[in-house]
């Protein structure tokens, strides 16, 4: 068994954890983002500039990707998705490990992490072909989205707490 703790971590560990960690749930954040603005619910004005439409840019994406299938497009997203979000299961599952949640917590958000990253490919795959597609597309983001940061709280949480022995 392990008996590794994070809130046993040097300072400079615990360092490396907390902004591992809040980079993970930038990672969610953005997503958030780019959701609220495929979806049109945050205004043109209110977005970054970076995110703001511009005619010729659209145009010319547009044009360069008319002749790529739909399919190759979806197999494409869902690959680059996998293995961004199998790093970021990696990575959180691994600080997650030290943490002191109880074993059978740990299993169950293992389980539902790994499931959610494959079912998640496998809707971006099939998006806009048949609505199981986007169903599980939808029902693994969301749970992603809770997921991290849920994993994460409880790591910034035992970062915080003093270590063994310890009663300042």
């Amino acid at each position: 068994m392990l008996d590794i703790k994070l809130q046993n971590l040097p300072s400079f560990g615990k360092l490396f954890v907390g902004i591992t960690t809040s980079l993970m749930l930038c990672v969610v954040l953005w997503s958030m983002l780019i959701f609220y603005v495929d979806q049109g619910i945050m205004e043109e004005d209110d977005k970054p500039l970076y995110l703001q439409d511009k005619s010729e840019q659209v145009e010319k994406s547009y044009e360069e990707h008319q002749g790529e299938s739909q399919l190759r497009h979806n197999v494409g997203l869902a690959h680059t998705h996998i293995n961004g979000q199998t790093l970021l299961y990696f990575v959180l599952g691994f600080i997650f490990l030290f943490t002191s949640a109880k074993e059978k917590i740990k299993k169950y958000v293992y389980w539902i992490f790994g499931i959610a990253v494959f079912t998640h490919s496998v809707g971006l795959t099939g998006q806009g072909f048949y609505s199981i597609f986007d169903d599980l597309l939808s029902l693994s983001g969301v749970t992603l989205l809770v997921i991290i940061p849920y994993m994460s709280l409880l790591i910034i949480v035992d970062l915080f707490k003093l270590p063994e022995g310890r009663t300042e």
